[in-house]
């Protein structure tokens, strides 16, 4: 595949509406004209207590009403981790189809754990090492994606620069596509916010950051990579993903996508933490407790 030049591809990402935090009446920009149902907005229960947590970061976005269920510091620039993978897969998508075929080269398998596998000269579809990427966390099929898709892993970061301003991310700048520690990468958990609810427009994405356990395999069905989720809550009944994140100056980050048929439907974000799922199950519990929706 051909690489993509940065000044070739700005045609290719649409004009996005602009998502900004307003803690005042707690909803975030509306995607619609049109209002949430006052019936609709979860409503803090008389005598509910208030919530703390040891995490630097924490926010609780209601997908349903657009409203803000917790936020702690989330306007606070703070190292992504592998959250950043959501904005290079993002980017990949909005340039190539998924069916597309990269040729793994040995530079894409000379990264740190975790990693899928891959093998030099494998061929693999762009959809599976998405796949790899969103399940396992995998920093050599990012990698690959970068480099088959932008040309270079720095060719890719300009471009996730380019897709988060077409976001209007105001206040995160990405170095590299796998989160690796880097100075001057930052993101807030707003922006994080905003590039999550943009994923989750892609039900192939949807899918796998709800998965636990896969088989992924190469175009010639030569190699196969088994891949584990690095969420450790998937397996609880209505989580339904995202995305995990470690780095020594992130700490623990963290995404949960909570979903009941005919009853919540929100998202959690933690950042900093020292245990993000105790963390991330914390913040849960108190909005199913706090909250009637």
């Amino acid at each position: 595949m051909p690489a993509i030049l940065v000044l070739a591809v700005t045609a290719f990402f649409w004009p996005a509406k602009k998502l900004h935090p307003n803690t005042d009446p707690v909803v975030l920009g509306q995607v619609s004209s049109e209002l949430p149902l006052a019936d609709s907005v979860p409503k803090l229960k008389a005598g509910a207590v208030s919530f703390e947590t040891n995490a630097e970061v924490a926010l609780a976005f209601d997908l349903d009403s657009n409203k803000i269920l917790f936020e702690k510091n989330a306007g606070k620039p703070w190292p992504p981790a592998s959250f950043t993978k959501l904005m290079s897969i993002l980017v990949v998508y909005n340039l190539v189809s998924p069916s597309e075929v990269v040729t793994v080269q040995k530079i894409d398998t000379e990264v740190v754990t975790p990693k899928m596998g891959l093998v030099e000269g494998e061929r693999i579809k762009v959809r599976d090492l998405a796949e790899g990427a969103l399940i396992a966390s995998a920093n050599d099929a990012m990698g690959a994606l970068a480099r088959g898709v932008a040309g270079s892993t720095d060719h890719m970061a300009e471009l996730m620069n380019l897709m988060a301003n077409r976001l209007q991310l105001e206040n995160s700048t990405f170095r590299n596509p796998w989160g690796f520690d880097q100075e001057g990468q930052l993101v807030t958990a707003f922006d994080i916010l905003t590039v999550a609810r943009e994923f989750l427009k892609h039900d192939d994405l949807k899918r796998y950051v709800s998965t636990e356990l896969a088989t992924i395999y190469s175009a010639d069905g030569v190699f196969a990579h088994q891949v584990q989720s690095t969420n450790q809550l998937l397996s609880q009944e209505y989580i339904k993903g995202m995305k995990t994140g470690f780095t020594d100056e992130a700490k623990g980050n963290l995404i949960i996508l909570y979903q009941k048929p005919d009853g919540p439907h929100f998202l959690t974000i933690v950042m900093g933490s020292e245990n993000r799922e105790a963390d991330s199950q914390a913040l849960i519990d108190w909005i199913l407790t706090a909250y009637d929706f």
